[in-house]
Formats: C-alpha cells, structure tokens, sequence
C-alpha cells in the first residue's frame, strides 16, 4: 500500500525517476494561451458529438443537471492532478528530510500517471494504470479514425453522388470502400503529427482550436435562427417554446449522459504533457489554464447538448453534426438549398475531421509517455530516447488505425471507452494524490498545503469525488 512505498533516492534513480535539483525553467514551451487552446483541443474529442443524443434519453433539465455535476466533480479531480504533479516534482527533488526543504514548484519533468504510481506507490501500481492508459488512448484512438472517416465518406458522397453514405447502417460496398480510403487518408496525416513533440504541433493546434468555436457558433447559430424565423417541419406546431415538448424534462432513468460526459470531460491523463510543456509554470498560470478550459467547455457543452437535443429531438444522430446534411438555409429539409447553406453544411460536417486530426496526435503523445516508463533499461541504453519516443509514437498512433478498419460501430467504442474514462478522471487521480500525500507527509512531516493546490483540496472532497465515481460506474452498469 501507500504506507510501503517509501522509496529513498537511490531506488528513485534505479527506477528511472529523476532526482531535480531546481525547476527547469526553459526559455521555449507553450505560453499560457496557446496551453489553453492545446488542452480545449485535448477536452473536446468524440464525446462532443454524442451529448445532444444523450440528452434525449436524459431529459432537459435532469440531463443538464447530470453535465454540471460530472463537470464539477471532473474539474476538482484535475485540480488533484496538479497538486500531484507538484508533490512528485517535490519528492524528487535533492534535499534534506524536512518540511522547510519541500520545493513544491513544478519543473519541466512529464509526470505522465504511471510515473507518478511509479513514485508514490509501487510497480505493481504503475502496471495497472498503463494497462487503464492503455484501453483508454487505445479505445478513444480508435473512436477518432472512426469518426473522422465516417464523416469525410459521408461528405464526399453527399458533394460528388448527391447520396448518402452511412457507414454506420447497412452502408453499401461504395460506401465501405470509401471508408477504408478516407482511413488510409486520415493513418497517414495523424502518424504524421504523432511524431511531433506539443511545442511543434503549437500553431496547427491554435487554428484548428479557433475553428471549434467557430463551427460551435455556426451549430448553434442555425438552430436559433431556425427556431425564431422558420420552424423546420418536424415541429409539432409553429410556435418555437413547443420544440420544448420533443424530449422531456425528466427521465430518471436516463443516466446515460454519465458515460458520455465523461468521454466528453476527460483530459487528465493528458494535462501533463500541457503542464511540461508550458513556458511558465507558476501556479497561478496552471490552475487559471484549468479553471478557464472547463468553464468554457462545460458552457459549450451544455448549450450544444441542451440546444440541438431540443431543436432535433428523436431526429438526433449518434453524431450530431450529420443532422446538418438536411441544412438548406435558414431552415432544415426545406425545397431548394441556399448557397450560404453550402457553406455552413460544409463547415459543420467538416468539424468532427479537423478535430479529429488534432486530437489524434495528442492523445498518442500522452499514450507514447506512458509506454515510455515500460522501456527496459538495457533498450535505454542501445538506442537513442529520441529514436524510441518516435518508435512508441508509432505503437501508439498505428493499432487503433487497424481497429477502426475492422470495426466502426461507434456505439460500442464510447461504451467502451466511457466506462473506463471513469477511471482515468475519477478514481486513478484521487488514489495517486491520496498516496503522494502519504509520501509527503512521511518525508516532510506534518503535511503543508502546496501553492498549486485548489480550494478544493480537503480530503473529504477527495472521497466525495471517489464516491460520486462510483454512484456513476454503478448507474452507468446498470442502465
């Protein structure tokens, strides 16, 4: 257990945990704006997209609600995660066994999860949490190649054939061979873009962020106009609070939005490369980067689900930006299609590609990083750290290409990747915290606060939050 895994500085070394001496303060790294928009690009994956359909099932008001508590409880388990970050970096540090010689400031070091289990508990820790890494980058890799694939086949037959290709419902043997391709397409541009370290993928990051809001403005725009000045015609009557009456309020057996907004709120395990990456580190620039991205992402969020599951109702797709195949302008399913709708059905159909293209190659960075701490020492010291990282950049980014060629049924992958996401948000980040804290307090003596910690940092909420993660696996099993 925790109390067990004292380790002194010698087994750090042999372990492969580096001893720091001071932080490394670099001249080169992320600045604050750009962390912010790397990590809105790390949060909004796949689970975007299924929120609305989810929000049917749930209800309006009892979905809502549901978002904004696994919101809530989501961004304090990031805030353990920093702390925790801080904690390590303290741990392994050089310096005398007392609490006037903790240094709490994080350095450049990347505390990937399972170099922190490594630390602050035991191998046997680190094992299981790269086997949960594993699934999860793995499941979430493959949800990626599936929908971007998925959406660009479905947006070239609708502009070259003037027919819809879905690949998900019987798709036609045109249809599945154009899927395969626009795969290959998408294998050969993510591979591209895993190899590069964050600081590289910087600019394209940026853009492909300022695009999200944007297709989020134009989503929501459509429906508002739609709504005020002309119903589409699956209203049940021509007035807009009537939409009101296509889902309910209430279903309180409709705790399927847990897993989706769990899909759709994880980044933990990601945060530290955003953190290592940073030119800054100071505490009020890490923990104003994670205050500001779940604010605005669980705004978002919840105007996008709450919004399109109103206006579409049981029309809803599992992907929500192909409800906009029908977009003519400024209606939906009307007679003759506008030429500003074009554009609009163009850029929303396209969103789920760009964002696919910049999520891929985060999330098979954070996957690499883990996989890098398994890399047996005499491989260490054959090869090059620059050689292996780009070769475990390619164990990450390749096999989930190869699952998404063999199975596409999104259903299953956000079923499967939502379960275990309750893992990597919830539970690993309050057992390593509890665990670093353990560590602290048996070096430093009595445990002080550290200036990255949140105000939410009292062990009872650690517990709430390990409780509320088990209320939602047991309701998400059960529904």
């Amino acid at each position: 257990g925790c109390a067990n895994a004292c380790l002194g500085d010698n087994q750090m070394l042999n372990a492969g945990i580096p001893l720091l001496n001071s932080p490394d303060d670099r001249d080169h790294g992320l600045s604050t704006r750009q962390a912010f928009c790397v990590t809105i690009n790390y949060v909004i994956g796949t689970g975007i997209f299924t929120l609305p359909l989810a929000f049917t099932r749930s209800g309006s008001v009892f979905g809502s609600l549901l978002l904004l508590l696994s919101a809530f409880f989501s961004y304090i388990s990031l805030t353990f995660v920093i702390e925790t970050i801080s904690r390590c970096d303290a741990l392994s540090r050089k310096g005398d066994e007392s609490e006037d010689s903790a240094d709490y400031s994080i350095s450049s070091v990347s505390w990937e999860f399972s170099r922190i289990a490594d630390l602050v508990h035991s191998v046997r820790a680190k094992q299981v949490v790269q086997l949960l890494m594993c699934l999860y980058c793995y499941g979430a890799l493959w949800s990626y190649s599936s929908v971007f694939s998925s959406s660009v086949v479905n947006l070239f037959f609708e502009s070259v054939f003037g027919e819809m290709c879905d690949i998900y419902n019987n798709p036609s043997v045109s249809c599945s061979r154009g899927y395969l391709v626009s795969l290959t397409v998408f294998g050969v541009i993510v591979v591209v873009l895993s190899l590069l370290d964050l600081e590289e993928q910087a600019t394209i990051q940026v853009a492909l962020s300022l695009y999200r809001f944007a297709a989020f403005g134009l989503m929501i725009g459509t429906i508002v106009v739609s709504i005020l000045f002309a119903p589409p015609p699956w209203f049940p009557g021509s007035q807009p609070s009537q939409a009101m009456s296509m889902i309910p309020a209430w279903n309180w057996t409709g705790y399927v939005i847990l897993p989706s907004s769990a899909v759709a709120l994880s980044m933990h395990a990601n945060f530290p490369d955003v953190v290592q990456s940073l030119k800054s580190r100071q505490p009020g620039s890490v923990k104003a980067i994670a205050s500001s991205v779940f604010i605005v992402v669980t705004t978002l969020y919840l105007m996008v689900g709450l919004i399109c599951a109103l206006f579409f109702g049981d029309r809803a797709e599992a992907l929500i930006t192909l409800n906009w195949k029908s977009y003519t302008g400024p209606s939906f399913d009307g007679e003759h299609t506008a030429v500003y709708a074009y554009i609009i059905r163009t850029m929303i159909l396209a969103f789920p590609i760009l964002d696919m293209l910049s999520v891929y190659p985060l999330v098979a960075v954070t996957l690499s990083g883990n996989l890098m701490e398994s890399v047996p020492e005499e491989v260490s010291l054959q090869y090059s750290q620059v050689r292996i990282k780009k070769s475990l950049r390619l164990v990450s980014a390749l096999p989930p290409l190869i699952f998404g060629a063999v199975a596409s049924n999104l259903e299953f992958i956000f079923k499967f990747i939502g379960f275990i996401a309750f893992f990597m948000e919830l539970f690993i980040p309050c057992f390593l915290l509890l665990c670093a804290r353990h560590r602290c307090s048996k070096r430093f003596g009595p445990l002080p606060s550290t200036p990255y910690a949140s105000l939410y940092n009292g062990n009872w909420y650690v517990y709430l939050t390990i409780s509320f993660g088990i209320v939602a696996v047991a309701l998400d099993i059960f529904d």
